[in-house]
């Protein structure tokens, strides 16, 4: 959701592409707006099947069922829209999970530049696989789950620190893996140093040169 920002839907756009921006809190007034689209439209796959699709996982004991709807939108039902270049519709994914007995329960909504329901799922899908492959790698790596820095802006300013962290290790770690290679820039003054500058960071030392 970091990524939902209307310069960055501008370049997506500018750059012949699509794109599939989560909306969250960094965006409430403009998620509220897509929630009530859906409350009060209701999507008709029979008219248009390209507004609705359903998949259902099966796997490691739990039942997943998820339906895409996509609302077509413009300046007459969102007025947001002719704020984010590119925006065709808003699309909301309703997420059903069935395990040892107990159901939850969970709806996201995405801006689309494009309009299909199809389209919308296997973009979900990509987002998810990666959203989850960098969180393990952030909570293995830093812990990031156990951190205890909650108030105000410092969960953002950290999280933001993290993946920054994360970026230098995944680039300049050579044959180490993730882990190992931060343990052992905590562990050598002079291995840091040596990331940091392949990194682009000039030392001091260089600097004073």
């Amino acid at each position: 959701a970091l990524n939902t920002q209307k310069n960055i839907a501008e370049k997506i756009v500018d750059a012949k592409a699509d794109y599939t921006l989560a909306l969250k809190g960094n965006h409430k007034n403009l998620n509220d707006e897509a929630k009530y689209l859906f409350d009060v439209v209701k999507v008709d796959a029979s008219i248009t099947a390209d507004l609705h699709f359903e998949e259902t996982d099966k796997g490691h004991g739990r039942i997943t069922e998820r339906k895409y709807d996509v609302i077509k939108v413009d300046s007459t039902n969102l007025p947001q829209t002719i704020e984010w270049k590119g925006l065709q519709a808003i699309g909301r994914v309703e997420t059903t999970s069935l395990r040892n007995g107990r159901e939850t329960f969970e709806s996201r909504y995405y801006l689309l530049s494009y309009c299909s329901a199809q389209a919308f799922a296997v973009a979900a899908r990509g987002h998810w696989g990666v959203e989850n492959l960098l969180h393990w790698t952030l909570d293995v790596t830093f812990k990031e789950d156990a951190s205890r820095k909650r108030k105000d802006n410092a969960p953002r300013n950290y999280s933001l620190i993290r993946k920054f962290a994360l970026n230098v290790l995944r680039q300049f770690k050579g044959k180490l893996s993730i882990p190992l290679a931060h343990i052992k820039a905590n562990a050598n003054l002079e291995y840091l140093k040596t990331m940091l500058t392949q990194a682009g960071f000039a030392s001091q030392t260089a600097n004073k040169a």
